[in-house]
């Protein structure tokens, strides 16, 4: 073989290689991104609603089946009293919050309301801070 043949044998490989990498990178970064997407701690602006709360205070609280079909049924009663079309424009949510925050806590065990009293305590926190943001946000746009 002569020294072009080489050379260009060798330019091929080269080649290849730096293809086969770039299909490995890209997939590995494909997947990270996929699983990042898919984590079921997403925080940030992530699933919300009843659902989620249910699924939070079902395991953190450890409710039997009977507290969790009464917090469903509190949920429920919330939800037709305050649809979240309408949340925004409701002057009467926080009282209905803290309505259903007291059946809710009815319901529960000493224990059980010990937690359920400090996750209210820090979701109103993430909440005011959150609220404490947009209004920045807002204020900044003016």
């Amino acid at each position: 073989m002569d020294v072009a043949g080489k050379a260009k044998k060798q330019a091929w490989m080269l080649m290849l290689v730096v293809f086969l990498l770039g299909g490995v990178t890209g997939g590995a970064v494909d997947r990270f991104w996929f699983l990042k997407q898919q984590a079921p701690s997403t925080r940030s602006r992530g699933e919300r609603g009843p659902g989620r709360m249910m699924e939070h205070l079902t395991r953190e609280l450890n409710l039997t089946e009977e507290q969790s079909a009464a917090v469903k049924t509190i949920f429920a009663n919330m939800r037709k009293e305050f649809p979240p079309s309408r949340i925004n424009e409701c002057p009467g949510l926080k009282e209905s919050r803290e309505k259903s925050r007291a059946h809710i806590r009815a319901i529960l065990t000493p224990e059980q309301q010990k937690k359920y009293d400090e996750f209210n305590a820090k979701r109103d926190a993430e909440m005011q801070e959150r609220d404490r943001k947009e209004e920045t946000k807002a204020e900044e746009k003016k």
